[in-house]
This record gives structure tokens, C-alpha cells and sequence, in this order.
């Protein structure tokens, strides 16, 4: 167990670096930004710090709701027209980790990430905050299964990070459209596509009932629009 310790830091470390030298090597492709290697080292760097702060707050709003206060369900005639399909776990998973190796290439400069990471932990403490408030459960009948392929097993493990508590409104959908709106700018339309995808996998792996997909994506496009329309206009 030591050794592994020993050997996760220097690997972190590297991956760090190595991200920065994709990037410099893609840029130029792409947007051609006035940032260099170190810019991107740093960039990265910050990105991953931040967004693992911002999930220990989600993490500790999970469990630190008590255990006596009321929770709500509000399943819907919608939600049976999305049967379970555990393989939809590798886009649940998948493509939310692709925004965020991808959003780096998206920033002309460390000060657009900041204003990034501003809004996101605007975004993010807002909804726990809703969560703490108004804690939202999926049905325990939804994860009442036995493991038998890769995707449910996969799907287990994902359970073990992702309670079945604070659904309402989905973060995965929330931070998948702050990030789709950061992005739409260089990209178009074409990156609504993934958004989409996150949302279909929040409702076939039953990670999520119906109505928290449009209610996390409407706050995502409006945590996005407060930041960047209103506060870094």
C-alpha cells in the first residue's frame, strides 16, 4: 500500500506535464492562443486542484444531510420511458471526463479560467446548497441488482462516488451545460451533441429521475450566463 502511495505522486506529476505538452502541441491546430507549454502546465494544473475542492464539498453534502430529514421523490410518467441500460454508464462516465480534458484548450489565458472556475464553484455551491435543503432520492428499487457484466459492475462503482441522494437538479447535467456553454463559442452547435448524450446516460443507468436533467441543465446555461454575460461581461 506504501509503495502505491510512493508511485501515485510522481505519476500525478507527470500527467500533469504531459497534458501540458498535448495541449501545446494541439493549439496551435485549433485556436492558436497566445499560451505556451507552462501555460498549459498551469492551467491543467489549477483545473484539476479546484475541481477536486469543489467535489469535496458535493462529497461532504452527501454525507453530512441528516439522516432524519425529509427526502423527496419526484418520479414521473417520464421516467418509465427510459428502461435501464447499465451500458449507458460509459458515457455517464466517459464524456463527462472528456470536458474536462478538452476545456483547457478553450482558454486564451489563465484569467478565463479563473472566471471559469469562479462561475463553476458558483454553480456548484448553489446546488448543494439545494441538495442540503431539499434532499432528492431515486427509488432504492433502481440499484436493487446484482452485478453480472463489466457496464453493471462498472455501474457499482460508480455508485460507491454517486449516491442515490441529491438528484435533484442532476450535477452531472448542470456542470456538462456550464461547460457546453463555455465551449459553444468555438465550437457551434456540434457540442450541444455530448450535453445530450450526458443527459440520456443520466436516465438509462437511472442515476437520475426525469426532471433533474432539464432542471441541471437550465442551471448550468444559467450559472453561465451570470458569470459571463453578467459578472465578466
Amino acid at each position: 500500500m506504501k509503495r502505491r502511495k510512493n508511485i501515485a505522486l510522481p505519476l500525478v506529476i507527470i500527467g500533469l506535464f504531459l497534458m501540458g505538452f498535448i495541449y501545446d502541441q494541439i493549439n496551435p491546430l485549433l485556436f492558436d492562443h497566445d499560451l505556451d507549454y507552462q501555460d498549459y502546465c498551469l492551467i491543467f494544473s489549477t483545473l484539476i486542484f479546484c475541481v477536486l475542492g469543489l467535489f469535496q464539498i458535493y462529497t461532504w453534502t452527501q454525507t453530512n444531510t441528516p439522516p432524519d430529514k425529509k427526502t423527496y421523490n419526484v418520479e414521473t410518467i417520464f421516467d418509465g420511458w427510459f428502461n435501464f441500460q447499465p451500458h449507458w454508464v460509459w458515457i455517464y462516465n466517459g464524456v463527462y471526463q472528456l470536458y474536462f480534458l478538452t476545456i483547457p484548450l478553450f482558454f486564451a489565458s489563465y484569467g478565463e479560467l479563473l472566471q471559469f472556475l469562479f462561475g463553476l464553484a458558483i454553480l456548484v455551491l448553489v446546488q448543494c446548497m439545494i441538495f442540503f435543503q431539499w434532499p432528492t432520492r431515486t427509488p432504492k428499487s433502481w440499484r436493487n441488482y446484482q452485478p453480472q457484466n463489466c457496464s453493471e459492475k462498472m455501474l457499482h462503482l460508480t455508485y460507491q462516488m454517486d449516491d442515490d441522494c441529491n438528484c435533484f437538479p442532476s450535477m452531472h447535467c448542470s456542470i456538462a451545460a456550464y461547460f457546453t456553454m463555455t465551449m459553444f463559442t468555438f465550437t457551434g452547435w456540434w457540442i450541444v451533441i455530448p450535453l445530450i448524450l450526458v443527459g440520456l446516460s443520466c436516465l438509462y443507468t437511472k442515476q437520475h429521475l426525469f426532471v433533474d436533467v432539464p432542471a441541471g441543465i437550465l442551471l448550468g446555461i444559467g450559472a453561465h450566463w451570470l458569470t459571463f454575460s453578467l459578472m465578466f461581461a
